[in-house]
């Protein structure tokens, strides 16, 4: 658990907080930032209520559900996520318009 979290906390723990606010056009940003944020929060309160039930009910086939959405999730990074390192907040609105 502790590599887990050490790892999620390097990589893509940061992704929700940063990513939103470099992508929205300035007119946008604080509104849709925190929809985002409070919808990290949301989530992550569902999964911390839900996670126990299932658990309990299939064992250790839960992890195979992580598995497949970390899967999936690696996937639509790498097809639809833009690189915006080294670029301007300027520049957002032509990688994303």
């Amino acid at each position: 658990v502790y590599v887990f979290v050490g790892g999620f906390a390097y990589s893509w723990g940061p992704v929700g907080w940063i990513y939103p606010a470099e992508i929205y056009p300035l007119r946008v940003r604080s509104k849709a930032t925190s929809f985002t944020t409070a919808s990290n929060w949301l989530f992550n309160f569902v999964i911390a209520q839900v996670a126990p039930i299932v658990m309990q009910a299939i064992t250790w086939k839960f992890y195979l559900i992580f598995m497949a959405f970390n899967w999936l999730s690696l996937l639509v990074v790498w097809y639809f996520y833009p690189e915006t390192k080294g670029r301007s907040l300027e520049e957002m609105d032509k990688v994303f318009g």
